[in-house]
C-alpha cells in the first residue's frame, strides 16, 4: 500500500483517502506503515454508526466491531495519522444522532474531522431501502438540535449527501457538494 501512495504524493498528489472500516488497524503495523508514508498526507475515512456498540455491530453484521474500531481509531491517532469519522444516518442509528455527538466530542475529540454522510444507493442499500432509509425530516430535526455542539466540535464537521431542501440556515455553513 505505501508504494502506491508514495508514488502518487510524488506525482504531485497532496494526500490520500483511505477508506477502512478499522477494525484490523494494528499498532504494529501502522508503525511500519507511518515509516514508509508520511502521515500528515493520509486521512483514514473510518465509519462509526453509532455511540452504542450494539447498534454499529448490528448494522455492520459483526459482533465486536465496534470495539475493534474504536480501537483502530485510537491506533490512527496514536501513529499520528489524520481521522475523519464517517456518520450515516440509517433508519437503525436515526433516533440518538444527538447522543452520537456528543459522544464524538466526549470521546473522540482528537479526530480531524466528522463527515455525516446521508445513503448512497449502492451495493447493500440497493436491496435493502426499505429497512435502512432513515426518515431525513427526523434526522435533520435532530442535526439541527445539535448545530450549537456541531459548531463547537473541535474538528471539522461536513454534511454530505443529505436533502438541503430540509437543512435550515443554522446547518448550510457544514453542507458540501458531492
Amino acid at each position: 500500500l505505501a508504494s502506491p501512495i508514495n508514488i502518487l504524493i510524488q506525482k504531485g498528489i497532496r494526500g490520500i483517502n483511505i477508506l477502512s472500516n478499522g477494525a484490523l488497524l494494528r499498532r504494529s503495523n501502522l508503525r511500519e506503515f507511518s515509516s514508509q508514508v508520511d502521515p500528515r498526507k493520509v486521512l483514514w475515512c473510518i465509519p462509526l454508526y453509532s455511540h452504542l456498540p450494539s447498534i454499529h455491530d448490528n448494522i455492520v453484521v459483526s459482533n465486536g466491531a465496534w470495539y475493534k474500531t474504536l480501537e483502530g481509531i485510537q491506533n490512527l491517532h496514536e501513529e499520528g495519522f489524520s481521522v475523519q469519522i464517517r456518520f450515516i444516518p440509517l433508519k437503525q442509528n436515526q433516533d440518538s444522532i444527538v447522543q452520537y455527538l456528543e459522544f464524538i466530542n466526549s470521546s473522540l475529540s482528537f479526530v480531524q474531522q466528522l463527515a455525516i454522510m446521508g445513503l448512497e444507493v449502492t451495493g447493500y442499500a440497493v436491496h435493502n431501502l426499505s429497512l435502512i432509509t432513515p426518515d431525513y425530516t427526523h434526522v435533520v430535526a435532530q442535526l439541527s438540535q445539535s448545530s450549537a455542539l456541531l459548531r463547537r466540535l473541535p474538528m471539522e464537521v461536513n454534511l454530505f449527501n443529505l436533502p438541503l431542501c430540509l437543512l435550515p440556515a443554522s446547518l448550510h455553513k457544514f453542507s458540501r457538494n458531492s
